[in-house]
Formats: structure tokens, C-alpha cells, sequence
């Protein structure tokens, strides 16, 4: 649903200044789907394909413990 920002900021009135900003920028961000491009950054700078999330937290779970 395409929510107007005055809304948003209306309906986010419990949370502080700082955080309604943020997540109304994240809105901003979906809405022209500026984040919808998946780039080579990531193999690039690692040197090695990307992982999941699950993948990096299982290989890493003893430094969660």
C-alpha cells in the first residue's frame, strides 16, 4: 500500500524524531525501489562469492555464543 509521508509520520508518533526519519526514508528507498539492484560489490570486495545470512551465522555461530 502507497502510504503518503504525513501519514506515515502520523501513524510512527510513539517512536522518537530520529527513528520516524529513518523509517520513512526506508520507505522513500522501496518506493523507487532504489535498493531493488543486486551489484557485484560485495564477491568483489570479500574476494569470495556472497552468503546468506543463515550461511555467515552458522559458520560463525561460537562467536554468538
Amino acid at each position: 500500500a502507497d502510504i503518503d509521508e504525513a501519514a506515515q509520520r502520523a501513524s510512527l508518533q510513539w517512536a522518537p524524531g530520529w527513528m520516524i526519519d529513518a523509517l520513512v526514508g526506508l520507505e522513500v528507498v522501496k518506493k523507487n525501489s532504489w535498493a531493488a539492484h543486486v551489484t557485484d560489490a560485495v564477491p568483489t570486495l570479500k574476494g569470495a562469492p556472497a552468503e546468506s545470512f543463515a550461511a555467515f551465522a552458522q559458520r560463525r555461530a561460537d562467536a554468538f555464543r
